[in-house]
């Protein structure tokens, strides 16, 4: 379903690509492709797509208590369980090798659930991990 709120119809235009428009919409290419039924193939100029309309995510990851808070837009999103608590503490932004970053971080998440997250999150979003 998609909430009014968080989802903006966005006309393509020439020269646009599905990267391209993630790009200037803060958000990233696999929000816009499963909120758009999963088929970007086709893009033509006329097009109406579906994107996040400037979505501003940001992840708390609480150390202690294995948890993982994602905001939209300052409010709560979705919690998730980690099965491995992060080593180091601090402020971070998602780079967009993300893989190699939950690594370094020593951040474990479900598949499905570190799947969800880098769809939602472009790179440069805040990671913030704490003690609690």
């Amino acid at each position: 379903s998609r909430n009014q709120q968080w989802v903006l119809p966005i006309t393509v235009k020439r020269g646009d690509s599905a990267s391209r428009i993630a790009a200037e919409h803060g958000s990233t290419l696999a929000s816009i492709v499963k909120l758009n039924g999963g088929d970007l193939d086709r893009i033509f100029v006329g097009k109406t797509l579906y994107v996040m309309n400037h979505p501003r995510f940001q992840l708390a990851i609480r150390r202690r208590m294995r948890t993982a808070d994602l905001t939209l837009n300052g409010k709560f999103f979705k919690r998730y369980d980690l099965s491995v608590s992060p080593g180091e503490t601090g402020a971070f932004e998602l780079p967009v090798k993300t893989r190699q970053f939950w690594k370094d971080m020593g951040v474990s998440f479900k598949p499905q659930d570190r799947a969800e997250i880098e769809m939602l999150m472009p790179p440069g979003s805040p990671v913030l991990v704490s003690e609690m």
